[in-house]
């Protein structure tokens, strides 16, 4: 285990997560290994979030975005790791810990294995395709770290200037990921730091969203020249071969007409979302 002297930071952004948020904080009281402190921050909720006992809470009078409750945190924490989690999230036990041991002396972040409620279809159906960890085996470089569970040096985090407080919803960790990668940081994944999202989507919350995650996505691709409407044709010629091999497995293997619908949309979405966030 890399020596942190186990001076972690936790920060939960939160708006409009009271329903699980003491149980995401109960998980990070049940860890195996300590942290330093829990902060939240009540990103201008109304009614604010209750005092909790040993947990630091910071109230911001007026809805600032994700990005601005992040980096609000940083600056107030004193551990040498800021954790995220999202309030709506419940860690393993080991969580911690597993993120600590992943940890080398170059590794500037490292990010969690976060699977969705599988009880349900829409659950299902974003456990294959828009899930958010990069599978079972550790991955040593990556482009971003998905921000409802990941964790990164607090010094690396000051030194890139924090998050990109344009990104008010949505892509903040696309965003920063971007710009670490462009400095040759070192952002590492680890699923052995498991933790389960308690988020249950209906059909029009998993539009809305696929769209606010695509177009945000697309646009912090857009603010460092990765991409150009330029490349919309060959965009679209990848989207339609992906869609096909997906709703094959969809229709023979898994035979499930309603993921083959689901699916056909995700990429429509993302075919929109692109040329929105282009202009």
């Amino acid at each position: 285990m890399a020596n942190t002297n186990n001076r972690v930071s936790v920060i939960i952004p939160c708006f409009n997560c009271r329903r699980t948020l003491r149980l995401a904080i109960d998980s990070l009281r049940n860890q195996s290994v300590p942290v330093l402190e829990i902060i939240i921050v009540d990103d201008g909720l109304s009614p604010a979030v209750e005092d909790i006992e040993g947990v630091k809470i910071i109230r911001i009078s007026e809805n600032k975005g994700v990005a601005f409750a992040r980096n609000l945190g940083v600056k107030q924490a004193e551990g040498e790791i800021i954790v995220f989690v999202d309030a709506d999230v419940v860690l393993d036990k080991n969580f911690i810990r597993n993120i600590l041991f992943a940890y080398g002396p170059e590794t500037s972040g490292v990010g969690g294995r976060l699977d969705d409620d599988g009880s349900y279809l829409i659950g299902r159906w974003r456990n294959i395709y828009l899930r958010q960890n990069f599978g079972d085996s550790v991955w040593e470089r990556l482009p971003m770290l998905s921000g409802a569970v990941c964790s990164y040096r607090r010094e690396v985090l000051i030194a890139a200037g924090g998050f990109d407080e344009g990104f008010l919803t949505n892509a903040e960790d696309v965003e920063i990921g971007i710009r670490l990668n462009q400095q040759s940081r070192i952002l590492k994944y680890t699923p052995l730091a498991k933790a389960r999202h308690l988020r249950r989507d209906s059909f029009p919350s998993l539009v809305k969203n696929m769209f606010k995650w695509y177009y945000w996505g697309y646009k912090a691709q857009l603010k460092h020249n990765l991409i150009s409407r330029g490349k919309a044709g060959n965009l679209l010629k990848s989207l339609i071969l992906e869609c096909r091999s997906d709703l094959l497995d969809d229709i023979l293997q898994r035979r499930n007409p309603v993921f083959a619908v689901l699916t056909c949309l995700n990429y429509f979405i993302k075919f929109v979302s692109f040329l929105l966030a282009v202009g």
